[in-house]
């Protein structure tokens, strides 16, 4: 089964994880700096809820759904795993 993580559980993030659990061909990370949210949200899309950077260790598929002004704040936070991934993700 595909990993696909979440990064981001608002609208944009949420909409999407939410979209992805429908096809029940994926299992589902996500991520918060809200953890109640992504609580929620995991019981709604029967996921997992882990940090970011668990995210960008194990997921093939990476959504980042950040407002844009703590996107330089995390990149920065996961760039140095996903350099030391050995295979390719998207």
């Amino acid at each position: 089964m595909i990993k696909i993580g979440f990064i981001g559980c608002g609208n944009m993030g949420g909409a999407l994880a939410k979209a992805v659990s429908k096809s029940k061909m994926a299992e589902i990370f996500l991520a918060d700096t809200n953890l109640e949210k992504a609580e929620a949200l995991a019981k709604e899309t029967d996921a997992t809820v882990c940090t970011a950077e668990n995210i960008a260790k194990t997921c093939k598929y990476i959504f980042l759904g950040v407002k844009p002004q703590m996107m330089a704040e995390l990149i920065d936070s996961i760039s140095p795993i996903l350099k030391d991934r050995n295979d390719r993700f998207i």
